[in-house]
């Protein structure tokens, strides 16, 4: 298949070290850094004064334009933090054998025979096989596979179904943190939801408020704009 591509699979789950170090995600600076930057920003309730609505969005401008995540720099996201859990909590659901496989693979010790992806054999629902799907497509760096692909492959490598399901278990752990949507990067996603929340809480505070130029106008449009830009490069 002439649309499929190979990378570096083994990093492809959502090791909770890996994303933290560098996530290539904003426009804004080069990286995104999913590591706490200082004190958490409090963010006021709607109803909050002028002053610490200015104070909260000069914090939000100055994360964003170092490139630091909002959520995990938000005390009241605390839904943020699940994201650095996901592998972890999957590798307890995991068995014996489908842990010592997950390790030894993502350490570069388990090498995948090469196979004919032009076999095929017949599913019974395709909706089944979403997470099964793109956990072999994980293993082997594919952007596409389907169903009957996927069955065909498993049906001929048994001695490769402790490493699958355990990648499976990844895959299911990210959908639960992701709101059910699959194959979908969890940190991505808890960074979307913060910088909505946050637009949210400030249009309701500005909401039919009248200010004169400079401050806090200024401010205000200034981290409106930065929130914009940050979901236009973590939404999916």
């Amino acid at each position: 298949m002439g649309d499929l591509a190979a990378n570096d699979n083994r990093s492809a789950p959502y090791s909770c070290a890996a994303r933290r170090i560098s996530v290539v995600a904003t426009n804004m600076a080069s990286q995104l850094d999913y590591t706490p930057a200082g004190d958490p920003l409090t963010v006021p309730e709607h109803t909050a004064d002028e002053a610490a609505w200015v104070a909260a969005c000069e914090k939000v401008v100055t994360l964003l334009d170092g490139g630091a995540s909002l959520a995990f720099n938000t005390q009241a996201f605390v839904e943020a933090g699940k994201a650095a859990s996901i592998e972890e909590d999957a590798m307890m659901t995991m068995n014996g054998r489908q842990k010592q496989a997950y390790l030894a693979w993502k350490a570069g010790g388990v090498k995948l025979r090469d196979w004919n992806w032009d076999e095929r054999k017949d599913v019974g629902n395709a909706k089944d096989w979403g997470a099964k799907i793109i956990a072999l497509k994980r293993m082997y760096g594919l952007n596409e596979l389907s169903a009957e692909q996927t069955k065909a492959w498993v049906l001929a490598n048994w001695d490769l179904h402790a490493l699958w399901g355990a990648v499976i278990h990844v895959v299911r752990a990210e959908r639960a943190a992701c709101g059910g949507v699959e194959d979908r990067d969890p940190f991505k996603f808890v960074e979307s939801v913060a910088c909505r929340k946050f637009l949210r809480l400030l249009a309701m505070h500005t909401y039919k408020k009248e200010y004169t130029p400079g401050k806090p106008t200024d401010v205000f449009a200034k981290c409106k704009a930065g929130l914009e830009a940050r979901l236009k490069t973590v939404t999916v």
